[in-house]
């Protein structure tokens, strides 16, 4: 069982090949009718990370509610675009340098 919370706060619930739009109210009957039909007592909440915590929070209380303790998150990782090294010389004789992080510039001198 799957219970998915997009950044819109929109909650949809199911199994990996099925999912339905619902509430958080209407989680605890879904998740019966799951268990009924000898599902594993575990379930799995993914959440977009620009969603609202207190949407997040409803859903796990909507889980809960209906008994299910075994809860996992399932994260992605985030991925930074950000060039490993980038070295520009301005006109004014000054070198910057990146590391990975353009907040991290350092400046040096090129020329004396």
């Amino acid at each position: 069982m799957t219970a998915a919370v997009m950044r819109t706060g929109d909650v949809f619930f199911g199994s990996n090949l099925e999912m339905k739009r619902c509430t958080p109210d209407q989680l605890p009957a879904l998740i019966h009718d799951y268990l009924g039909k000898g599902t594993e007592n575990k379930i799995y909440i993914r959440a977009d990370a620009r969603a609202r915590f207190g949407r997040i929070r409803e859903v796990l209380i909507g889980v809960r509610s209906a008994g299910v303790e075994n809860v996992a998150f399932l994260v992605d990782e985030r991925k930074t675009h950000w060039p490993r090294m980038t070295a520009r010389v301005l006109s004014t004789g000054w070198r910057v340098t990146t590391h990975g992080n353009p907040r991290l510039a350092s400046k040096e001198r090129t020329r004396t």
